[in-house]
């Protein structure tokens, strides 16, 4: 999942950002990201901690992969504090935040792992989205067994990409290749295992 502490209380109710709460992946620009989401959450601009309580804020990618104890666990809390969702209602991209507080302030914390999802954020310019893939990023995927990640939540492989032009689907199959082949290669492990 990936999450990142956006919010440090200097007075309660009060939001102050700092760049120590955040590690960055090499192919991602989260601090950024984090300022804006927060200040587009209006942390901010309003009293937050009448919504969150004791609640430390957090936010992060929409792409995820969790656990169904996980699902379990945002279901659950969310009946029981109806009051953090009608925060949440009132913010821009609520999906990029109120997932990742429930969890971040949940006893499954400790299990949240490195995302899992390839995507490369423009350095300058327009930051409210990934660049497009092109041919050097599936070059770079091809030429290696995995591909590699190194975060905050330690080395991985990445298993998902975005974002693909529709006018550059042949970069897609050659991905969809790459999976077969690796899909190949692993059922083939698992034969000479049953033997």
């Amino acid at each position: 999942m990936g999450i990142y502490n956006c919010c440090e209380s200097s007075r309660a109710g009060q939001a102050s950002f700092s760049h120590k709460h955040f590690e960055v992946s090499i192919n991602s620009s989260h601090p950024s990201f984090c300022f804006q989401g927060s200040g587009k959450n209006r942390f901010a601009q309003r009293d937050y901690r009448k919504y969150l309580g004791n609640l430390e804020a957090y936010s992060g990618n929409t792409w995820w992969a969790l656990s169904r104890q996980a699902c379990e666990y945002i279901v659950e809390f969310s009946q029981r504090h109806p009051g953090l969702l009608k925060f949440y209602e009132n913010t821009h991209v609520p999906d990029e935040s109120v997932f990742h507080t429930i969890l971040g302030n949940s006893p499954l914390k400790s299990r949240i792992r490195r995302n899992l999802l390839y995507e490369q954020w423009p350095q300058e310019g327009a930051r409210h989205h990934p660049n497009l893939l092109s041919a050097k990023h599936v070059d770079f995927f091809e030429s290696h067994e995995e591909v590699p990640a190194q975060d905050l939540h330690g080395p991985g492989e990445m298993l998902f990409a975005r974002k693909f032009s529709d006018d550059d689907m042949h970069l897609v199959e050659r991905v969809e290749e790459m999976i077969r082949k690796k899909d190949h290669q692993y059922q083939g492990d698992l034969i000479e295992v049953r033997h």
